[in-house]
């Protein structure tokens, strides 16, 4: 953002790359969009969505969400809706909006919506506990 010193996505881009790689969710988030839009870095939507889902699966919920529409829309990513219902799954902040997702999950293809249940029971189990 610049507070208090020039703005410089390349600096910014290089900082965030780093702490990223030490394992920081919020910078992997971070850098991962840097990389996609190519702000501060040359833009490459693939290796942008892998930092959003490295971010992800270390259970931030901004990339979470933001991998569902990757995935949704086939960006940076193959298409894939099932990994996309996964995604908003995980990013589900309650159990009535984890609840939402039931009549989607129930429309998708008969072979996935057992592996989706599963996903699903999974996370309320996380929020029980």
């Amino acid at each position: 953002e610049g507070r208090g010193i020039e703005k410089n996505g390349e600096q910014a881009a290089q900082w965030l790359a780093k702490a990223a790689a030490q394992g920081h969710a919020d910078a992997a988030l971070e850098y991962g969009v840097l990389v996609f839009r190519g702000e501060g870095v040359e833009s490459n939507e693939e290796i942008g969505a892998k930092w959003l889902l490295i971010a992800a699966r270390r259970g931030n919920a901004v990339a979470q969400n933001r991998m569902a529409r990757l995935y949704a829309f086939g960006k940076g990513v193959a298409a894939d809706p099932v990994e996309a219902m996964k995604a908003r799954i995980a990013a589900a902040p309650t159990k009535a909006e984890l609840a939402l997702l039931i009549p989607e999950i129930k429309a998708m293809a008969p072979e996935v919506v057992a592996e989706l249940r599963a996903v699903y029971t999974d996370r309320q189990k996380e929020m029980d506990s």
